[in-house]
């Protein structure tokens, strides 16, 4: 699923995908493969992201510093046991795979942010466990 938008000159004209919110949207894709939300204001909802098929997954800001995919961004740099600097920034790592020049890098890092993301879902899923159903009885 291709949503965002990946040309920057497009962007400069103000002219991309104005999907915002949450991925809970697509929590029911499970055999999701491919999702790109480039430059798109989704930011939130990274616990309901359908991981289980996917094998390549772009969110980098395309140069709309407002996107609301940095929120996302910046969830995952808490917990991502390395450092960015201005040679690689978080936005780098997160639309690397975007224009794919070799399709087998491009792969093994987007296998490495799915990767971490589902690593995340689960200490996200042990921090909030499923609230207890309450039956209400009829008389």
């Amino acid at each position: 699923m291709f949503i965002g938008t990946n040309d920057r000159q497009r962007i400069e004209q103000d002219i991309y995908n104005r999907w915002t919110g949450s991925l809970e949207k697509i929590s029911n894709l499970v055999n999701l493969q491919h999702l790109d939300i480039n430059a798109t204001d989704v930011f939130t909802g990274l616990e309901h992201l359908p991981t289980r098929k996917l094998v390549h997954f772009t969110f980098g800001i395309m140069g709309r510093e407002k996107a609301g995919v940095k929120r996302l961004q910046n969830k995952l740099k808490r917990v991502l046991n390395r450092t960015f600097d201005k040679v690689e920034t978080i936005d780098d790592w997160a639309a690397e795979g975007t224009f794919p020049t070799d399709v087998q890098r491009s792969f093994a890092k987007s296998e490495e942010k799915i990767n971490l993301i589902r690593q995340w879902q689960g200490k996200w899923k042990e921090e909030h466990p499923p609230q207890a159903q309450i039956e209400v009885w009829k008389h």
